[in-house]
């Protein structure tokens, strides 16, 4: 299927039945382009080889929601905006969820036309096309299938709203479920459990028994296990400082580069709690050197952090950013929220940035030269990562060495040796394709980049190392890096506690020497962490009391303890001077020196992380962004980025036009539809209607004396992310809560002081009448056709609704007696030549309100949702618009 914005899908073949109209002619002809912006984007289109739509929606010229009409008049189909209520969730049920997500379309209901045919109506992000056709004939066994258009926004909102639990179970269970060895979700093993019960009570009986032999043993495990991955990590780094003769990627490559024939890029970008840097985030991805056109943003926010979700809004992001609102679940870690992302996301190529990381210009063009150089087997390209608040304090400065010795020495190294990679948090950049191959991250593993790294490698792929630098914000308070730390070495623990599994099956696919460097380098570097503080303290108890101490040890096992203690800690602070060295910040190199006591810091976090794998072990420890006082380069122009960043704004769209006694459609469930096809009878469901003028299709039931309560007021078209612009100004007269309560996929939880929500009378079985049209004297020919009520709401069910709160006043039952206001003739006022006149029709008042007054009904008439109070006026009543639901009751 192809769209006016991507080729996410191979190209259905076209139907028309006359000559198509083209884009550019349609969009002119409305006034949306000019013909100056046309013959500009008709040149960027054939420069970069992208569709006319991508281009005129990365420039800004015209919004999606104009694209999208524009698109439906070109294909010759109607244009819909979907809202996630009006999906059926009986026919969702039988399309799975990642295709459509790859398709981009979702079936919306099964209906009966006037010639009491079913059908099947879906909305798509493409061109209507036979494949579709095809796979609802397959699935429903209807024939006649009616597609509509709309925008490919609409369609993931209706993605993750209908099908939120597929798109859970997807993002938290598809690892687990296919390659259960491969997750972390199960955290020891049987086998592992025994290992380590015989090997504690191997200890225990050798203390008990012979305990100088035993502490001897102990401290010999302690010093070969800490010599072989000091060693290990000494000579990957020695092969790692060849790396600096040699550019993986030149600028001349990169300038060889053309538009037309760099790949869709994806770049995600999972944040939570983190609202005070999204505009920040903006403006760094804005200094990407890459087409727009090819560029897909997709940023991801969770359902309880409003917060955030607010500051997004009001960034008012570019078309090519798409805001992805991830549903709640357990565990709730970063690989979840980007396992939905990678289901959304359309890109040929995957990158993830944090929110606070600021990458090169040229990073992402870099990893295309390192792809088409590295071969097939090839699954990501690692950046390195470096701080930009290297000199805020202590800490950052050791944080900033430790990093430059690791992403200028240690990853080289491994990269050339041919060993597993462990990948950074960020900075990541993969072949899609090859990615949900290896089944996405690991939800349960909170250092989810190492554990990619390592499976990759046990699949046969290749991960590799590109001379580009994402510059990221390094911690400068204590608390914070503890946590920070103690969550990645704990997820180093999971990664081997998983991969350690089946030690000969891990041998055969990756090799020996491949195995070895795993269990050195992901292995090693806990167990260093663990072990160090053992000789300290022995060196500390040698120094105090050494007449004591050396009888207790043989000579040969002190010398060998101190020499791996100076040697480890010697070459430890060799790598991080030539670090600062390397990287050019000699103000850092006399701080290397500290090495010993910077890492002394890591057996601290070291311990707490094995305390959380046994008690917490997918417990994901939040570090805390945007703490620094340094500022990234921000200019005096940040005012005229954001206003150059934000859309035109768009007009209102209006209403359809109804043709009088156009042949209306008959909504029908998917059971009875179903049903019908199989040739047997089910009962009909209670949220059933018949709509005015439908064709009687068989007997009905008795009308229900008791209709429910008209809708106090008038529809509103569902609330779209791509009108961020008009969102923008909303802001200042709606509630954050409602804003929340409209874009969210699932329930919004209510204010503190909010009213409870008075139960829903039962609702009747069967099928409901239709409410009565409301008869007045005719007019005249001037007047407007009488107004028809309302259908009633149907029940509340599971799937996730629009808005939730007390409901209006239950109009009168059979049992209650209304009577009605008196109408007082008014002397007609001779008509205005060329005046359309309307008569107003009379209010029905709730039982036992007195009739109201004239005067009274002018003041407290209906208002828009969104208008603004007056300020001179009389305050809203309470129980209307968008924010009753949430402070009904609250004081004011």
């Amino acid at each position: 299927m192809t769209t006016g914005l991507q080729h996410s899908a191979p190209a259905a073949p076209a139907r028309p039945a006359v000559a198509e109209k083209r884009l550019g002619d349609v969009l002119v002809g409305n006034g949306t382009i000019t013909v100056a912006q046309l013959a500009q984007g008709l040149a960027q289109a054939r420069r970069i080889d992208e569709p006319l739509g991508s281009v005129l929606l990365a420039k800004q010229w015209i919004t999606r929601r104009q694209l999208y009409v524009a698109l439906a008049e070109v294909w010759g189909t109607e244009m819909a905006f979907v809202d996630p209520v009006e999906v059926d969730p009986d026919l969702a049920q039988l399309f799975p969820y990642p295709q459509l997500a790859r398709e981009m379309w979702v079936p919306l209901r099964t209906e009966r036309t006037p010639d009491g045919e079913l059908q099947v109506v879906v909305a798509s992000s493409g061109r209507p096309g036979e494949h579709v056709e095809r796979e609802v004939r397959e699935r429903t066994g209807i024939q006649r299938v009616h597609q509509l258009v709309t925008t490919d926004w609409d369609v993931q909102r209706a993605l993750r709203t209908v099908w939120r639990d597929e798109v859970v179970h997807e993002a938290v269970s598809s690892l687990a479920e296919r390659r259960p060895e491969e997750s972390a979700s199960t955290v020891f093993t049987w086998p592992q459990v025994a290992s380590a019960v015989v090997a504690a009570l191997a200890v225990v009986l050798g203390l008990v028994l012979d305990a100088s032999t035993t502490v001897v043993v102990l401290l010999g495990i302690i010093n070969v296990t800490i010599g072989l991955a000091v060693g290990a990590k000494a000579l990957i780094s020695t092969v790692g400082t060849a790396s600096e003769t040699v550019e993986q990627v030149t600028d001349a490559e990169v300038a060889a580069l053309t538009d037309a024939e760099l790949p869709r890029y994806t770049i995600l970008v999972p944040v939570y709690k983190e609202a005070g840097i999204v505009g920040l985030l903006m403006k760094n991805l804005s200094s990407l050197d890459y087409p727009r056109e090819k560029l897909e943003i997709l940023l991801l926010l969770e359902e309880d952090d409003p917060e955030t979700l607010q500051a997004a809004l009001a960034a008012a992001p570019p078309d090519i950013v798409r805001i992805l609102v991830v549903p709640h679940s357990l565990p709730k870690t970063k690989p979840r929220a980007c396992n939905v992302g990678l289901s959304f996301a359309r890109g040929d190529l995957v990158v993830i940035y944090d929110a606070e990381d600021r990458p090169d210009p040229d990073q992402l063009k870099k990893s295309v030269v390192a792809f088409a150089k590295g071969g097939t087997d090839l699954v990501c390209v690692q950046a390195a990562l470096n701080y930009f608040n290297a000199e805020e304090n202590l800490l950052t400065r050791m944080f900033t060495l430790e990093y430059s010795s690791w992403f200028d020495y240690t990853l080289p190294g491994l990269d050339a040796m041919r060993l597993p990679i462990p990948l950074g948090g960020t900075s990541n950049h993969f072949r899609a394709d090859m990615l949900r191959e290896l089944g996405g991250w690991d939800p349960f593993n909170v250092t989810e980049d190492a554990d990619l790294g390592v499976r990759a490698s046990a699949r046969g792929g290749r991960v590799a190392v590109v001379n580009s630098t994402t510059y990221e914000e390094a911690n400068m308070a204590l608390g914070n890096w503890l946590r920070q730390r103690s969550r990645w070495i704990k997820g180093y623990m999971q990664t081997f506690l998983v991969h350690s599994r089946h030690p000969v099956r891990l041998v055969r696919a990756i090799g020996l020497r491949q195995a070895v460097g795993f269990l050195l380098t992901i292995g090693g570097t806990p167990a260093t962490f663990l072990l160090t503080p053992v000789l300290w303290v022995l060196f500390i108890l040698y120094l105090a009391f050494p007449r004591q101490f050396s009888p207790a040890l043989p000579p040969w096992l002190e010398y060998v303890s101190l020499a791996n203690l100076l040697i480890g800690n010697g070459l430890i602070v060799y790598l991080s001077l030539l670090a600062g060295f390397k990287r050019r910040t000699y103000g850092l190199v006399a701080y290397a020196l500290l090495s010993p006591l910077y890492w002394m810091l890591h057996s601290i976090a070291s311990y707490k992380a094995a305390w959380q794998l046994v008690t917490k072990p997918f417990y994901w420890e939040k570090t805390e962004h945007g703490l620094t006082s340094h500022t990234q380069d921000a200019g005096d122009d940040d005012a005229a980025d954001a206003a150059a960043t934000t859309r035109p704004a768009e007009p209102a769209a209006a209403p359809a036009p109804t043709a009088p006694g156009a042949p209306t459609h008959q909504r029908v469930p998917v059971a009875v539809a179903l049903a019908e096809l199989a040739g047997t009878a089910v009962p009909v469901p209670r949220h059933v209607l018949v709509p005015p003028g439908a064709a009687d299709t068989g007997p009905q039931p008795a009308p229900d004396p008791d209709p429910l309560p008209d809708d106090p007021e008038d529809p509103m078209r569902p609330l779209d992310l791509d009108d961020l612009a008009a969102l923008q100004a909303e802001l200042e007269v709606l509630d954050e809560r409602d804003l929340i309560a409209e874009l969210a996929p699932g329930p919004v939880a209510r204010h503190p002081l909010a009213a409870p929500v008075p139960a829903r009378p039962a609702r009747p079985t069967g099928v409901l009448p239709v409410p009565p049209t409301i008869r007045q004297p005719d007019p005249g020919p001037a007047t407007r056709p009488p107004v028809r009520r309302l259908p009633p709401v149907p029940a509340p069910t599971d799937r996730p609704v629009r808005r939730t709160g007390p409901l209006p006043a239950v109009v009168p039952t059979r049992d209650t007696a209304v009577e009605l206001p008196e109408v007082h003739p008014v002397p007609a006022l001779p008509p205005v030549p060329g005046m359309t006149l309307v008569r107003v029709l009379p209010t029905v008042p709730a039982p036992g309100t007195p009739p109201a007054t004239p005067s009274a009904g002018r003041a407290t008439g209906h208002r828009p949702r969104h208008a603004a109070a007056d300020p001179g006026g009389p305050a809203r009543p309470a129980g209307r618009g968008l924010l009753s639901w949430a402070v009904d009751g609250a004081p004011r």
